[in-house]
């Protein structure tokens, strides 16, 4: 502080001389104005005891956010100007406010996508729902025509594969994010698997007359270890939107190729997909991996899609160790490039055929079918029955057990057994049956026939006292392998 007598002090040099030389150039004249004698008189008179105002000051250099506070007292007569560096805390204020805005601004777009997601997957799931329920009518129609039959079923397949990839997408998006999916690693030979991957996508190419170019170089270790059925799905995914977005009649480039891993108990892979598809910008190649996203383009309007499909493949890949580039260009087309490393096979594993639901012989033998669901149940019973089994079916876990309990020790030999019953549901249903006090309580194979498909389900049914896993829908090839496994022997 420096004192000044009041015969040397003038409030205009004050502001001439310290303020116009501390005070930032776009605040002098408002501060001016506001501190201004002639404003304190009317604050006065408007019965202000206390007057506030903030702006830009230079410390040691550099402007500093500050507040002045103007304190009038006595008989108003007098006034004090107090002055405070509030730089720090307004630069929290200031980093407070933009935190809080960026998590709006996020929640904001996290919503809109989820609406967008919403209003997409009603659309993707009732076009195939819609056709099944159309298909099916038409089947009932054609009854007398066999061949025109025959293609109505083959529709209602199809879009039934649709509806559940739709709902499997979905499902596997949740479960990633939330930390519980787990990847379920066998044998089994690559080489194998890319030529039934290309197999099933050469079908859509084809109607679309797309030409497929296959380079598969000699790789030097096909026999590998890893969760067949998601490398699949990986491929699938970024195959399928090859042929989804390349026009009719362009190409689409696959390249597989066996690179130096370093690792004899390794085998580092490369795969290349490249169409001549209508590509994406570069503003949407930033988000392309971000679940429900997709692009914001006419020309693909009329394509369905969750958006979740690249964002599932991304997590996958990364879940193995690997990576993930994609390179496109408009009008030019797109490229993904896949490089994984899997556990190589120390043994050539055994090839088993694979069983088909009318190859298994069960004449002589009795099947319990607990489901709650007629259509469901309907289906299973016709499954097993193509085995010449003896088919006998409860509505729900009670009367399962009660079934059971009124039967003769051995009547039956297996019971598949639904989860999700009314009444007495499966879990409940197994450990009554378990606890019964006869010999075949303990001995009896019991299938669960589950939804709950991932691999925490599988483990609570074992714990539950079951001896088999289920997946709904039902494949009747799992159904078989069961069969025969358990309690049965091939034809």
């Amino acid at each position: 502080m420096e004192e000044i007598s009041e015969e040397e002090f003038s409030y205009d040099l004050f502001w001439d001389d310290f303020a116009r030389k501390t005070l930032h150039p776009s605040w002098y004249e408002d501060m001016k104005r506001e501190l201004s004698l002639q404003h304190f008189r009317e604050l006065i008179v408007e019965g202000y005891d206390r007057y506030t105002i903030e702006g830009y000051r230079k410390i040691n250099g550099e402007y500093h956010y500050i507040s002045c506070n103007v304190y009038f007292g006595g008989k108003k007569n007098w006034a004090i100007l107090a002055l405070q560096d509030t730089h720090e805390q307004k630069k929290r204020e200031e980093e407070s406010r933009s935190a809080l805005k960026e998590a709006y601004e996020l929640a904001q777009n996290a919503n809109k996508a989820k609406s967008d997601f919403l209003s997409k997957m009603s659309h993707d799931i009732r076009t195939p729902l819609n056709a099944v329920i159309g298909m099916t009518e038409l089947a009932r129609l054609h009854m007398d025509d066999k061949e025109r039959l025959l293609y109505d079923l083959e529709q209602i397949g199809v879009s039934s594969q649709l509806l559940l990839s739709l709902v499997n997408e979905v499902l596997d998006m949740s479960k990633i994010e939330s930390g519980k999916f787990e990847l379920n690693n066998s044998d089994f030979n690559l080489h194998e698997l890319l030529e039934e991957v290309i197999c099933l996508m050469r079908t859509q190419a084809e109607e679309k007359k797309q030409i497929f170019h296959v380079s598969m170089d000699e790789l030097k270790h096909e026999r590998v270890i890893g969760d067949r059925a998601r490398l699949s799905q990986i491929f699938l995914n970024i195959m399928s939107n090859a042929c989804k977005y390349t026009p009719e009649g362009g190409e689409i480039f696959i390249s597989v190729s066996e690179l130096s891993s370093g690792n004899s108990r390794l085998g580092r892979y490369r795969f290349v997909f490249r169409d001549t598809g209508i590509g994406m910008s570069e503003e949407y190649l930033q988000h392309i991996f971000e679940p429900f996203s997709r692009a914001n383009d006419s020309r693909i309007s009329k394509i369905s899609g969750t958006g979740l499909g690249m964002g599932i493949t991304k997590n996958l890949v990364q879940m193995m160790g690997g990576e993930i580039r994609v390179e496109s260009r408009i009008g030019e087309g797109s490229c993904f490039t896949v490089i994984l490393e899997l556990r190589l096979q120390e043994e050539k594993a055994e090839e088993v055929p694979e069983l088909r639901i009318q190859d298994v012989d069960c004449r002589g033998i009795h099947i319990l079918l607990a489901e709650d669901n007629e259509l469901n149940r309907e289906i299973a019973a016709s499954l097993l029955e193509v085995t010449g089994a003896c088919v006998e079916t409860a509505e729900n876990g009670k009367e399962a057990l009660e079934m059971f309990r009124a039967s003769q020790p051995g009547y039956y030999q297996i019971i598949f057994m639904d989860i999700q019953m009314p009444v007495m549901n499966g879990y409940e249903a197994v450990e009554a049956i378990r606890r019964l006090e006869r010999a075949d309580a303990s001995e009896v194979v019991i299938v669960a026939m589950t939804a709950n498909a991932f691999a925490e389900d599988v483990i609570k049914s074992l714990q539950a006292g079951m001896n088999e896993h289920l997946a709904k829908p039902i494949q009747p090839g799992r159904m078989a392998e069961v069969l025969a496994k358990r309690v049965l022997h091939k034809m």
